[in-house]
């Protein structure tokens, strides 16, 4: 029972109205706690209706806790009423009502559960799907950080690799507390599953690692660009995504987004030479029709040697087909970027954005086949690479790019076609393109296809 000495009288007089009386802190905690506003009160029509409606509320709040749809901070209530709450539900049924519920893009939601699997993986937990709810909580996210650091000292990592390996852990666990925002804590509610609201809010907001500050630039030597050209062929055999992957963004430049919505039907022949259209993106994991720099299905003409390597995985395949395979977009998306930045970091590439730095040096390429051939480079670069403005090129994308022409020319590896394809002519051959006619067809430069 409260007591309804947990209001002060201000001035005598039994029947005083509710007005009369000022709140002393416990009884403004216990009304902030049972969620009962001063209005109600008001019309309850003096304190000892004001009584009985907030034991009422208090009997309401603890009901509740006994069906797992409350928690309670102070266990007062529940000690004194000797309710108890009902089981917590487990990881795997977490999981399903997650997946049951839907939160956004199914691919989206499907990438935080399985970051959420990982983090109880590298913390001792394998069979996330059994393992208690209690495990939400702040000990989790100290044990993550633990395991990211002996994983640090374990590889002997140099600074700049930890920060990377920091910068991911942090990226992992912001995607699986994305699970338990308090939209889907809502959700979760109404349908009845059984969590510990105030320790999941400390799995939520207790701190990985401070301020991860960004790595500076390292441009890859040419030793370690030979290496990485000479072990596509190996990475054919290994990882076909990611072999693809890798002569899309050399042959044409693309970005993350547009190579997981690039279909075998975006690849078209004009004037003999293929062009990639960009006519489906997907940047941070939900579908767009227009590039980052808001064109509308622009066409970039192959380059860098890549179409006799590409063309054994377009040709004969059904219209409809994404190039890259997978049944969820995470395989063409999330897997890949990973598998990628695990590849060229084994080769000795550093720089935090793996593929945007292999972007960079394909567009740098493109450069130097320009300037042999009379043009001028920057714009050529400009143009392949679909950007805005000259200095956008110059600045973020000519870290590789020297006024003075390499004297080797680009040194590719053979080309090796799939068993059972036709094939293919390896001549890498330098074409003129008539100028571009809008923004969308930024096709102006010779280059090797």
């Amino acid at each position: 029972m409260i007591p309804i000495s947990v209001f002060q009288r201000q001035r005598g007089g039994t029947a005083s109205p509710f007005w009369s009386y000022k709140f002393t802190w416990r009884g403004r905690q216990i009304l902030r706690r049972t969620n009962y506003t001063a209005e109600m009160f008001a019309n309850a029509g003096g304190a000892q209706a004001a009584e009985r409606a907030a034991r009422k509320q208090a009997v309401a709040h603890l009901r509740d806790l006994e069906g797992g749809l409350a928690t309670d901070a102070d266990a007062r209530f529940r000690l004194r009423a000797g309710a108890k709450p009902a089981a917590l539900a487990t990881i795997g049924e977490i999981l399903e009502a997650h997946e049951r519920l839907g939160q956004g893009k199914a691919d989206t939601a499907h990438g935080f559960r399985q970051q959420l699997r990982n983090i109880l993986n590298k913390t001792g937990t394998p069979d996330a799907d059994k393992a208690p709810g209690s495990l939400l909580d702040a000990p989790l996210v100290k044990s993550y950080r633990a395991a990211i650091e002996a994983a640090i000292l374990a590889t002997s990592a140099t600074e700049s690799r930890a920060q990377q390996m920091r910068r991911t852990a942090a990226a992992t666990l912001n995607h699986a507390r994305a699970m338990f925002s308090p939209a889907m804590l809502a959700r979760y509610r109404d349908a009845g599953l059984a969590l510990d609201a105030d320790a999941v809010g400390r799995f939520r907001v207790e701190p990985l690692f401070g301020r991860i500050p960004r790595t500076a630039y390292n441009l890859p030597s040419d030793a370690i660009i030979a290496a990485t050209l000479a072990d596509l062929e190996r990475l054919r055999q290994a990882n076909r995504n990611l072999y693809v992957a890798v002569w899309l963004i050399i042959g044409f430049g693309l970005r993350r987004g547009e190579i997981a919505g690039l279909r075998v039907r975006d690849i078209e022949m004009i004037g003999g030479r293929a062009h990639a259209v960009i006519c489906e993106t997907w940047p941070k994991g939900h579908v767009c029709t227009v590039t980052k720099n808001r064109d509308t299905a622009p066409k970039i003409p192959v380059a860098n040697g890549a179409w006799p390597r590409l063309l054994p995985y377009v040709e004969g395949r059904p219209g409809d087909d994404y190039i890259l395979v997978g049944e969820h977009l995470a395989d063409r998306l999330d897997y890949l970027a990973r598998d990628m930045a695990t590849w060229m970091r084994g080769l000795g590439w550093t720089s935090q954005k793996t593929m945007h730095e292999l972007r960079s040096w394909a567009i740098c390429q493109v450069g130097y086949a320009a300037q042999a051939a009379g043009l001028d480079p920057l714009e050529t670069m400009r143009g392949w690479a679909r950007h805005g403005s000259r200095a956008v090129t110059e600045k973020h994308y000519g870290r590789y790019f020297s006024n003075t022409a390499p004297d080797a020319p680009l040194n590719l590896p053979p080309t090796t076609a799939p068993a059972g394809a036709p094939p293919v002519d390896t001549t890498p051959r330098l074409t003129l393109v008539s100028p571009p006619v809008s923004a969308s067809e930024p096709t102006t430069q010779p280059i090797a296809q």
